[in-house]
C-alpha cells in the first residue's frame, strides 16, 4: 500500500474517533477536519495533521544523516547508496529504490508544502571536511556554484569539500585550465575576497535548524511551520486558557463558528422532526446566538455577571462578539482570565440548562443560571488556577478580590 494512502487511511480512522463514530454508524461532521488540525492561532484546535508528522519524522533522519556522519548506519548508507560527496537530493540511487529512497524523496514532498528544504538548516562550519564547496550554501547566501557558474565549470572536482579548497593560510585549486576570460577572472577575484575571511575549527560541520533557538532539530517545530502554511485560517476568537476545562473551551470555540447541535443548526443537516422553537422562552429560535446570548433567561444572567464583575455591560451580536470582547478586555491579565473563565462557564452552562429543558423538560430561571456560573467559575479559579487562598465569601462580593 503506498505512502499516501496509508495515511490517508490512518487519518481517516483518527477523524471518526474524533467525532465519535466508528466505521459502522458516521456522526455529523460538525467541523471541516482540515480546520480541525490547522492551528490555534488560525482558528484550528491543533491537533496537527498526520501528513506533516510523518515528514518532520522524515526530514530529521536528513539532519542526523549529516550532523552524525560516524555513526555506523550513515556508513552503510554511503556504502550503499555512495552519497559521500553529494547534495542531499542525490543521497539516494534510484535504481536501488527503499526505505532510504524514499526518505529523500520527502525533501521534494516538503518543497511542494512551501517549506523550502535549503531554507530549513543553516551550516555551521567547523573543519569543513563535510561541507561541499560548489553545491553546499555554507555561506549563507546561496552555492558557490550558482554564484560563480564559470569557475565552477572550470573546477575539476565539483563534489570537493571546504577543506579541499580552503586551506588555513592558501586557497587550493584544481582548474582544467587556469581562468583567463574577463568574467571568470572577475569571479576569481570575487571568490577569494569571499572565503579568505572564513575561519575554521576543530569541531565537525553541523546542520543548524533556523526553527529553534539553539539550532538543534526539533520535530514540533518543522511541523508547525508546515501547519501554518497549510491550514485554512478560520476568524475564531477562543482564547485557550489552561483554568478553562478543555472541553468548555472546545463547546466555546464550535459555538463561535454556530457549530453547536442546536435544532436550527440539525434541521439544516436534514434531521427533521425536531421543535425548531426555544424552549427556555418560547419566542426565539433554538440557534446558537439566541440560547447563549439573547434568550431573555440568558441574556437577563449575562447582565448580572457582568454587572457582579462591576462592568458596563455592551450589546453583543454574536457569541464571537462576547468572547472577543472577554479577549481584550482590560489591561491586567490576571482579571482579564478570570472575565474569561467567567464568560466561558456562562456559555456552557447556558448550553446545559438549555439541553437540560429540551430533554428532561427542567424548568431554570436566569437566577439559577449565574447561580451556577458564579460556583462553577470559583471551583476553576481555586483548583486549576492556583488560586488556593481565595475564599467562597470574597469571590461572592466580586470575583477580583481572589487577586
Amino acid at each position: 500500500m503506498e505512502l499516501r494512502s496509508v495515511l490517508d487511511r490512518l487519518e481517516s480512522i483518527r477523524r471518526n474517533f474524533f467525532l465519535g463514530g466508528c466505521e459502522e454508524r458516521r456522526k455529523i461532521n460538525w467541523v471541516a477536519w482540515n480546520v480541525v488540525l490547522g492551528p490555534k492561532g488560525n482558528g484550528g484546535l491543533g491537533i496537527g495533521s498526520l501528513e506533516s508528522l510523518n515528514i518532520s519524522l522524515l526530514i530529521k533522519w536528513l539532519w542526523r544523516f549529516y550532523d552524525e556522519r560516524d555513526s555506523l548506519w550513515r556508513r552503510v548508507i554511503c556504502g550503499i547508496h555512495n552519497c559521500e560527496r553529494k547534495h542531499v537530493d542525490r543521497w539516494a540511487k534510484k535504481s536501488l529504490g527503499g526505505c532510504w529512497f524514499n526518505i529523500i524523496n520527502v525533501v521534494s514532498r516538503l518543497n511542494d508544502l512551501g517549506v523550502n528544504f535549503k531554507s530549513t538548516f543553516d551550516i555551521c562550519l567547523g573543519d569543513g571536511k563535510n561541507t561541499l564547496f560548489w553545491l553546499d550554501d555554507w555561506l549563507g547566501n546561496g552555492t558557490m556554484a550558482f554564484n560563480f557558474p564559470h569557475l565552477f565549470e572550470l573546477d575539476k572536482r565539483k563534489s570537493c569539500f571546504v577543506a579541499e579548497r580552503v586551506g588555513y593560510d592558501r586557497l587550493k585549486w584544481d582548474w582544467k585550465r587556469k581562468p583567463n576570460t574577463v568574467i571568470e577572472r572577475e569571479e576569481l577575484d570575487l571568490l577569494v575576497r569571499l572565503v579568505e575571511r572564513v575561519q575554521f575549527s576543530s569541531e565537525p560541520d553541523k546542520w543548524k535548524s533556523r526553527f529553534s533557538g539553539d539550532g538543534g532539530f526539533y520535530v514540533h517545530d518543522l511541523r508547525s511551520v508546515i501547519e501554518d502554511l497549510n491550514a485554512p485560517v478560520v476568524y475564531n476568537p477562543t482564547v485557550w486558557l489552561k483554568i478553562v476545562p478543555l472541553k468548555v473551551s472546545i463547546f466555546v470555540w464550535r459555538a463561535c463558528m454556530d457549530r453547536i447541535p442546536t435544532a436550527m443548526a440539525l434541521a439544516r443537516r436534514g434531521v427533521n422532526g425536531i421543535s425548531t422553537s426555544c424552549l427556555l422562552c418560547n419566542v426565539g429560535i433554538d440557534e446558537a446566538n439566541h440560547i447563549l446570548l439573547h434568550c431573555p433567561v440568558a441574556r437577563d444572567a449575562l447582565m448580572w455577571l457582568l454587572n457582579w464583575c462591576n462592568i458596563q455591560p455592551p450589546a453583543f451580536n454574536g457569541v464571537g462578539a462576547l468572547v472577543k470582547f472577554a479577549g481584550c478586555w482590560g489591561s491586567c491579565p490576571k482579571r482579564r482570565k478570570i472575565l474569561i473563565a467567567l464568560c466561558y462557564g456562562f456559555l456552557w452552562c447556558a448550553w446545559k440548562i438549555r439541553n437540560e429543558r429540551r430533554f428532561n423538560d427542567t424548568c431554570s430561571s436566569q437566577s439559577k443560571l449565574a447561580d451556577n456560573v458564579v460556583s462553577l467559575v470559583f471551583g476553576w479559579v481555586k483548583y486549576r488556577g492556583n488560586f488556593d487562598s481565595c475564599k467562597w465569601e470574597d469571590w461572592c462580593i466580586s470575583p477580583f478580590n481572589v487577586l
